[in-house]
Order: structure tokens, then sequence, then C-alpha cells
């Protein structure tokens, strides 16, 4: 009798132990449900900050800058010293005066060139002892490249005005200018109004001039 009353008190221990266990189960799965939110799980402060907003096309930055292409110049003026005095053993440019061209939009040769000759009109400070010859009666009309060849077409209001200075120097100014600053430039001829010429008034340009006309006209006898 003592031993089938001891085997029910073990077996109601064991139905009580294994009901105990799935209870704590049961009360542990609810606990972590309610600390979680459940499916819905809560999202921070900072997780919300750093979500991604669209952007507003009015906080756009509207001061695009276009494409720019800058050339530096070495500029070729006439020497003061000699245009006053006709001096024979003084150099007749001064060579390699520094200065630049900017483009908007971008890299343009014969833009820049016609733009470098504009800049022959007037003396730089940082030049010394310089004048220009590349006056206002000489009107730049286009530059046209082809190949290593510059083509300059230029009108000139009344030619009769011009002496053998204001010609020798317009050519050679703008000869050496364009052959300096631009590498790929190896001759520079000029026409007048479109059309091919033998001379202007005194210089004859039925032919290109190139780094050694330059070169020859601007040697002196002390040399």
């Amino acid at each position: 009798m003592l031993n089938k009353k001891s085997k029910l008190i073990a077996i109601l221990s064991m139905i009580l132990i294994v009901t105990c266990i799935f209870s704590f189960a049961g009360c542990s799965e609810s606990e972590n449900q309610s600390n979680t939110g459940g499916d819905s799980p809560s999202i921070s402060a900072d997780q919300d900050t750093n979500t991604k907003q669209p952007e507003d096309p009015a906080d756009k930055d509207d001061t695009e800058t276009k494409d720019e292409a800058t050339y530096a110049l070495s500029m070729s003026f006439a020497n003061e010293k000699y245009i006053e005095t006709g001096d024979a053993s003084q150099h007749k440019l001064v060579r390699k005066v520094k200065g630049e061209v900017k483009l908007d939009g971008g890299k343009n040769d014969e833009a820049a060139i016609k733009a470098a000759i504009e800049k022959l009109r007037k003396v730089p400070s940082s030049a010394s002892n310089a004048d220009t010859l590349v006056t206002d009666k000489f009107k730049i009309n286009k530059v046209v490249l082809d190949g290593d060849k510059c083509n300059v077409d230029i009108s000139i209001d009344n030619v009769d005005d011009l002496n053998q200075f204001d010609e020798q120097f317009f050519i050679y100014q703008v000869t050496d200018t364009v052959l300096s600053s631009f590498s790929n430039v190896k001759s520079v001829s000029f026409t007048v109004d479109g059309d091919t010429s033998d001379v202007l008034n005194y210089m004859d340009i039925s032919s290109a001039f190139t780094a050694d006309s330059v070169s020859e006209f601007d040697s002196s006898e002390a040399e």
C-alpha cells in the first residue's frame, strides 16, 4: 500500500515539474514579445534621423560653372627703342611676354589664337621698353587652322595709311606670338578679306611666315 502511494506521489511530482517548466517557458516568450513590440519593431531616433530624405530641387546649387579653357601665351611686342631710334644694334622685338587667354565653352584653338592676337593691341605693364603696332588699322576677321598651318584673315580700312613699320611689326608680332604660344602651329599666313595677296603695301605676304622668318627679322647687327 505504501509503495503504491509512493509511486502516485512520484508521478504527481513529475507532472507538476513538467507543468512548471512549460509555464516558465511561456512566460519568457510572452515577455520577449512585449519587449520587442511583437511583429512591429520600433525605430530608434538615430535610425529615423539617418533615413535618407528625397532631395528638394530648390536646395540644389544652380551655380554650375561652364567648361573653361586657359591658354598660356608668350607674346611679342615691338622694341620701343628700335622704333624710336632705328638703331640696328637693337633687337626689333620684345619677346616672350607672358599672358593668358581664357575661353568659356572649352578648348578651341582657333578662337584662342584670335583672342591672343587681340591681346597684342595693348602692352601689358609687365613688358618694359615695349610698344605695339597691332593697332586698329588692322581688323582680325578670323583664324583658320589646317594641320600645323595657321591662316589669319585681316581687313585694312585704308592700306595707304600703312607704313613699313606698321606692316612689319604687325606681321611679326602676330607670327611670333602664335608660333610661341601654340606649339602645334608651325607657320602663319595672311589673307586680306578672304583673298590671297602678294603684298600689303610694303610687306610680301605671298608666303607663310615661320620661326626662321621671325629670327631673321629680329636679328640685330650686334650679333
